[in-house]
């Protein structure tokens, strides 16, 4: 860290994971619950970012 209370940081991708549940309502209809789930991964110099974090607790 270059301050006690200031943190730096790169990235140059990430991995992600989202799941999406959607229930029925209650207006009588037969449509079932339904849940999807995707994964994914993105790397490389298009994904590159930069951070900066401030420590408050510290």
């Amino acid at each position: 860290m270059p301050i006690p209370r200031i943190g730096l940081g790169a990235s140059i991708g990430g991995l992600t994971y989202n799941r999406l549940s959607v229930k029925p309502d209650n207006s009588g209809s037969s449509v079932s619950d339904d849940t999807v789930s995707t994964l994914g991964a993105s790397f490389g110099l298009a994904q590159l970012t930069f951070s900066g974090t401030y420590f408050f607790g510290r």
